[in-house]
């Protein structure tokens, strides 16, 4: 559900009809829930937009720079949406945040 409700924003946010877009993921240590997640990324990426090749992309976290940075910000981000301190935010994550999205009716 997080990954419908993000991709189906961004994805046409960060490209046009017709474009190629390739969605990079961090693979999860756990082998019995790897074929799962793979599934529910190629389902979600398929509904989220029609009008665009989204491309699936399961890497380990420790081959991308980018994976890592994202996962840090998203961690990150978190904290500060539970109250929780991060004295990290600010300086490194807010300058570059776009947007929060808070399903479920939370602000």
């Amino acid at each position: 559900m997080a990954w419908y409700l993000h991709f189906k924003e961004i994805v046409r946010q960060i490209s046009d009809p017709g474009d190629e877009v390739y969605v990079i993921v961090a693979s999860l240590k756990t082998h019995n829930k790897r074929a799962a997640i793979r599934s529910a990324l190629e389902d979600v990426c398929q509904q989220s937009a029609s009008d665009r090749e989204i491309i699936p992309c399961i890497w380990e976290a420790s081959s991308s720079w980018g994976i890592q940075v994202a996962d840090y910000g998203l961690w990150a981000t978190q904290r500060i949406m539970e109250g929780r301190p991060c004295p990290w935010f600010e300086p490194c994550v807010q300058p570059t945040l776009q947007s929060k999205f808070a399903p479920w009716g939370r602000a």
